[in-house]
């Protein structure tokens, strides 16, 4: 269940804490509690449990990116985050997710190539924005 109370949601469904509650509700063993890296670790580890948990949110986030593709119709998608750039081995059940729900020609859908360190290189941009946008004038404290 979502905090907002409804079931089947994305964040009920995809989120790290939905699918940390799907593998104690599984009965997985984690001897840390709750962690996404040691699922990770487990899943890597030939624990069946494990991988289909991460296989199934790969294929969810297949459709759902599959299905805002066909409708805003960008000319390129980049994914980011943990759930596509710690567990590359299931990207070929998000590609064939996405395949299969897709409308749109087949374009480019790309992984980024910061990896796990996305939201270190997002702060940074963040903070550099002031000097890209007019770097003349920007103030620096």
């Amino acid at each position: 269940m979502c905090d907002c109370g409804q079931r089947g949601c994305l964040e009920a469904t995809v989120s790290e804490d939905a699918i940390m509650r799907r593998a104690i509700d599984d009965g997985i063993a984690l001897s840390s509690g709750p962690s996404l890296d040691e699922l990770i670790k487990l899943a890597r580890a030939n624990n069946t449990a494990a991988a289909a948990i991460l296989t199934d949110r790969a294929r969810t986030l297949g459709k759902v990116v599959a299905t805002l593709r066909d409708l805003f119709n960008p000319d390129h998608v980049t994914l980011g985050g943990q759930a596509f750039t710690s567990y590359p081995e299931a990207m070929r059940d998000f590609a064939q997710s996405f395949d299969q729900t897709t409308r749109s020609p087949r374009r480019n859908v790309l992984v980024t190539g910061f990896g796990n360190r996305v939201q270190e290189h997002a702060a940074v941009a963040v903070s550099l924005s002031v000097l890209h946008a007019d770097p003349l004038n920007a103030q620096l404290l």
